[in-house]
């Protein structure tokens, strides 16, 4: 597949169970960008699950109304005449529609869960969204690397995206790299019974890029079965919520593991599907 989300599904013959909290997690899955004028264009893919754990607390900016959405941020701050070398910084640009970003508009104070619960109501849990239009005409600024699309918010005035807690960031890649990945889109974990359980299991996927890149990789929010925390890795380095260095080179393979381990008293077969962000720069 050539872009940088797969949905994985992981298995087991025992009980699946999700933790409840006010908030959300999400992520951001960029897996184009091209040079258009003097400036780029680029595509990405959102999702928001309401059913995961979130954080508590609210968004808080300078103004009455906050813009809240899922677009480019880095948080290098001003590189040139680059706001944020390459991140979205003016609220009221985005909330005025010039962009063609998803966002929704709140007011100040508004909690995370409630914002995210307004973004789904007006689009939905999951989409893509095509940016284009010249959206920086700085190139020679862009923080490449750090460029990420991740849910946030902005005030209605000229200030650096703040990212929402349990958000996944995936990375923007430069116009001049390209990368294709093959994960297998299963985890079986087996059989346990009730009781203390330790189980694990891997697959091997594989990456090749047009030249060398760096590849990255998160998680959302870790997947749980029985009400146990599955971890996982990539290319043996631990996955989580903020992209990771798995490694860097034209092609190779991919090792992907999953273990779980504890003790459960829920019977049958389940299944839960993860999303996996992978990037590359």
């Amino acid at each position: 597949m050539r872009g940088t989300k797969s949905v994985l599904w992981l298995v087991a013959l025992v009980g699946m169970g999700f933790g409840n909290a006010e908030g959300a997690s999400s992520w951001g899955s960029p897996w184009a960008s091209w040079v258009e004028g003097s400036g780029f264009g680029f595509e990405y893919d959102w999702g928001v699950d309401l059913s995961m754990p979130g954080e508590d607390g609210a968004i808080s900016c300078s103004t009455p109304q906050c813009v809240f959405g899922v677009w480019p941020r880095s948080g290098v701050g001003a590189v040139g005449q680059t706001c944020d070398a390459g991140g979205v910084c003016g609220g009221a640009e985005v909330a005025s529609g010039q962009f063609g970003i998803p966002m929704v508009v709140v007011a100040n104070g508004t909690s995370w869960g409630r914002a995210y619960e307004l973004f789904v109501a007006k689009y939905g849990a999951a989409g893509h969204a095509r940016i284009g239009g010249g959206y920086s005409a700085q190139l020679p600024s862009i923080a490449w690397g750090r460029l990420c699309v991740g849910f946030g918010y902005l005030p209605l005035a000229t200030a650096i995206t703040i990212l929402a807690p349990n958000t996944t960031c995936g990375v923007i890649p430069p116009p001049n790299v390209t990368c294709m990945f093959s994960i297998p889109g299963e985890i079986n974990l087996g059989t346990v019974t009730t009781g203390p359980v330790d189980v694990h299991a891997s697959v091997v996927g594989s990456y090749q890029c047009s030249t060398v890149a760096t590849i990255t990789a998160a998680l959302p929010s870790p997947p749980l079965l029985a009400g146990l925390t599955v971890r996982m890795t990539l290319g043996g380095q631990d996955l989580r919520t903020t992209p990771v260095t798995i490694t860097t080179g034209v092609g190779g393979t991919l090792p992907l593991s999953a273990a779980a381990k504890g003790t459960t008293n829920v019977v049958g077969v389940h299944s839960v599907a993860v999303p996996l962000v992978l990037s590359y720069y």
